[in-house]
């Protein structure tokens, strides 16, 4: 009987330490998709560059802007969406490769810069939307934490209530 009170203590702790621990990657800023999309062939008009990411915290700074053929940065002031940043801008008219690069943070605190392009043709079809939906990752926060602590603390306190009130009743047992 005893290695089963072992085992479930065993149990306990590994569940506490699995509920309290993040893993890192998930909490990485990560580009999901892009309109236009990366290295694509886009033509037509269109007044926006989205990116979408996950893992994106949306109270830290970004930075997000298109860079004309020539290396200019055009458009306006990129802003977030929950996960998605939109840069808006006037429809191109210059045949070329653009380059649209971004700066963010991650859930995890860890800072994400790259670039991607994509070639403008005027005949070319106009670029497909983002076609994921937009996911938030929702954290525990320090509330969370808290009732997370109480729980464990209420949980280990029936633990030890148990085992005493068992241990009592061994000794019972054996006296009568």
């Amino acid at each position: 009987m005893r290695w089963v009170v072992r085992a479930m203590m065993t149990i306990l702790v590994a569940g506490l330490l699995l509920a309290t621990t993040a893993p890192a990657a998930s909490a990485h800023a990560e580009l999901r998709q892009s309109s236009p999309r990366v290295d694509s062939v886009v033509g037509g008009e269109f007044h926006s560059i989205a990116l979408q990411f996950s893992g994106l915290d949306a109270e830290a700074d970004f930075r997000a802007q298109l860079l004309d053929p020539a290396g200019n940065p055009i458009g306006g002031t990129a802003v977030r969406e929950e996960m998605r940043i939109v840069i808006p801008i006037e429809p191109l008219e210059v045949p070329g490769v653009y380059t649209v690069s971004y700066t963010t943070i991650g859930l995890d605190g860890d800072l994400v810069s790259d670039l991607f392009t994509f070639r403008y043709d005027p005949s070319a079809p106009e670029p497909e939307g983002i076609t994921i939906e937009i996911t938030t990752v929702e954290r525990l926060g320090w509330f969370g934490y808290l009732l997370l602590l109480a729980g464990a603390a209420v949980l280990g306190y029936l633990v030890h209530r148990f085992r005493f009130a068992y241990r009592e009743h061994r000794e019972a047992k054996l006296v009568s």
